[in-house]
């Protein structure tokens, strides 16, 4: 594990970082049992989950970034738009690996931004930036565009019009692989991220 978590409150742009308790890391088994004990703490029940107090968990496990093949997936949850109860889904590709190379195991979104926002985690810090000109771009455009902007080693985690649009099954993408159950793309959306 990092043993880190990076918190960003989209609603007033407050972004710090918190160490992950040892007994959390020890006591729950992989990225899914550390989210699930977040979500279960921090989501009151009867949270709309479309509306602000709904947080947004993307996590990786603790053998992503390592160099056993095949674990480096990464996973999203939030109360579900869709079932209205817990939702997680699991995506492919490296954006867990990265999320661990940049020094943290989980990021809690939580709030809904002014505008259209994306939040970029450089080795100069995270920082969340005006997503205003990728709103209404599918996701393919919006990783090629980030990708130009920041450089190469960019990973991007992504919505696209169906998500922006609150089709309540909407997926996030990352590459060509998509974190696909229980609507939490439309999560993403609904925080203007």
């Amino acid at each position: 594990h990092a043993g880190k978590l990076l918190r960003v409150n989209l609603s007033t742009g407050q972004i710090r970082e918190e160490s992950i308790p040892a007994d959390i890391l020890n006591d729950y088994v992989g990225g899914r049992g550390i989210g699930v004990n977040y979500l279960y703490r921090e989501v009151e029940p009867g949270v709309d989950p479309l509306g602000p107090r709904n947080k947004l968990i993307l996590l990786n496990g603790p053998l992503a970034g390592t160099s056993a093949q095949s674990v480096s997936r990464w996973m999203a949850m939030a109360k579900s738009p869709l079932t209205g109860g817990y939702g997680r889904a699991v995506g492919g590709a490296d954006f867990g690996a990265w999320l661990k190379f940049g020094g943290f195991d989980m990021v809690i979104l939580e709030g809904k931004a002014e505008k259209p926002s994306y939040l970029h985690i450089s080795k100069d810090g995270p920082r969340l930036l005006d997503a205003a000109e990728l709103w209404g771009r599918n996701t393919w455009e919006t990783q090629e565009t980030l990708i130009e902007r920041h450089g190469r080693n960019t990973r991007v985690a992504c919505v696209g019009p169906a998500a922006e649009k609150g089709v309540r099954f909407a997926v996030i993408c990352s590459h060509r692989r998509t974190a696909s159950r229980c609507g939490l793309g439309t999560v993403m959306a609904s925080k203007n991220l």
